[in-house]
């Protein structure tokens, strides 16, 4: 469980680490290309995070959250790989916002769901630990991006990116699903066979000292 812990904790701050420090390199970009709109390529991969939720949510629960943590880092590696070649900047509202967006959406919330297969009464905490990983990534990944902007140019970087965001691939393989826990919240959601048999009592009138026929009481 702490190994799941701390795999999940590193899927989610390489991918909505790199989402939320778009900044950094779409004002490199600006500068190069004067793009006029240039926060529209950031706030479609940012929305993309969560708005995609009721579509992975499902696709999770049906394939596994270690295939679709594995699709979306090869969508987001992909996105990355692709967004440093382009020429135009319109392509980057397509490998970046939309491509990337998907790929973290891909990532982040089955490292969320597969927190929740493995922890029952430690869940609350485990998730805490997780948001709060996240977040010293985001504080980390700042100038982290800034330096590699300043080595090796905004092509290069996002093709740094693409290589770190492959980690991910392997650490998806790591999300097996805890059946034994989802055992426990399938017997903690049953009821008993003392509990079904009073409520059965309780509907058909009949108790454990006897039953009322006729208005008298047999026991």
């Amino acid at each position: 469980t702490t190994t799941t812990t701390t795999t999940t904790t590193t899927t989610t701050t390489i991918t909505v680490t790199i989402v939320t420090r778009t900044t950094i390199i779409i004002i490199e970009i600006y500068d190069i290309f004067w793009l006029i709109s240039p926060a529209w390529i950031g706030s479609i991969a940012m929305s993309l995070v969560s708005l995609l939720g009721p579509f992975s949510g499902p696709l999770s629960d049906r394939f596994s959250c270690r295939i679709m943590t594995i699709i979306g880092s090869v969508l987001c590696s992909l996105a990355l790989g692709l967004s440093s070649l382009v020429n135009r900047v319109e392509f980057l509202y397509l490998t970046y916002g939309v491509l990337f967006g998907t790929g973290s959406n891909f990532v982040y919330l089955p490292g969320i769901l597969i927190i929740s297969e493995y922890f029952t009464k430690w869940r609350s905490l485990a998730l805490s630990l997780v948001m709060a990983g996240l977040f010293v990534g985001i504080l980390i990944c700042g100038p982290c991006l800034q330096l590699l902007l300043s080595s090796y140019g905004w092509r290069g970087t996002f093709r740094i990116m693409a290589g770190v965001v492959c980690i991910v691939i392997f650490l998806a393989c790591t999300y097996i699903p805890n059946k034994s826990c989802q055992m426990e919240d399938e017997e903690s959601n049953t009821p008993s066979p003392r509990d079904s048999n009073e409520s059965l009592d309780a509907k058909t009138g009949n108790s454990e000292t006897g039953s009322i026929v006729n208005g008298k009481c047999i026991t």
